[in-house]
């Protein structure tokens, strides 16, 4: 048990929170999305992080825990421009069939 608000007392947990905060707020100004947004990036930000390759192991996190090699080339990057097709009810000879949005995870 540790007291609440000792960071010396908990290094390692407010070490890796910090990090991924920093990863978080990167991701957000990058691609100049709102706070709002700050838990899709934080679950890209992780999803990244478990798939990476880490000092000391020869495997990444996932590798060690399911005996796979995580797929890397389906990555795209947060915040990205991304296009979703519109269902065929909405969709018009004419008009766009897509509406552009940001990728968030």
């Amino acid at each position: 048990m540790t007291a609440p608000y000792k960071a010396h007392q908990n290094r390692k947990t407010e070490t890796v929170n910090s990090t991924l905060m920093e990863r978080v707020r990167d991701a957000l100004l990058d691609a100049g999305a709102e706070e709002e947004l700050w838990s899709e990036a934080l679950a890209s930000v992780v999803h990244v992080l478990n798939r990476s390759p880490k000092s000391g192991l020869d495997v990444t996190l996932l590798e060690a825990l399911t005996r796979r090699r995580p797929n890397v080339p389906g990555f795209r990057f947060w915040g990205s421009r991304a296009w979703a097709l519109k269902p065929r009810t909405q969709q018009r000879k004419l008009k766009p069939r897509t509406d552009e949005g940001r990728f968030v995870g």
